[in-house]
């Protein structure tokens, strides 16, 4: 959240997080579907789909196959905020689910 914007980063690129007159979630989700190589960023609150990312395409018998090509590991950083605005307070996991 940056400036009100919830972004997502990668390799020093981001992409904006959040559908046009919607204002920054109070409760973020995140669903990964692994096998497929999905990855979601949602509302926890409203359900509201934010993103999605789906992993490089390959063909695999004459059809396109997403999938992840490493590991991944979740990351969380906090950028300074403009003078007049306050440092977030905290951040909490909660409800982790495998499926």
């Amino acid at each position: 959240l940056k400036n009100r914007n919830l972004r997502a980063w990668h390799n020093d690129r981001h992409v904006d997080c959040r559908g046009a007159g919607q204002s920054p979630p109070r409760s973020l989700g995140v669903w990964v579907n692994y096998d497929k190589g999905q990855l979601l960023f949602y509302d926890a609150n409203t359900m509201a789909v934010l993103q999605r990312f789906s992993a490089a395409m390959t063909p695999v018998f004459d059809r396109a196959h997403h999938q992840f090509t490493e590991p991944l590991y979740p990351a969380i950083r906090f950028l300074k905020p403009a003078e007049t605005q306050e440092w977030p307070s905290h951040l909490e996991f909660c409800h982790f689910h495998s499926v």
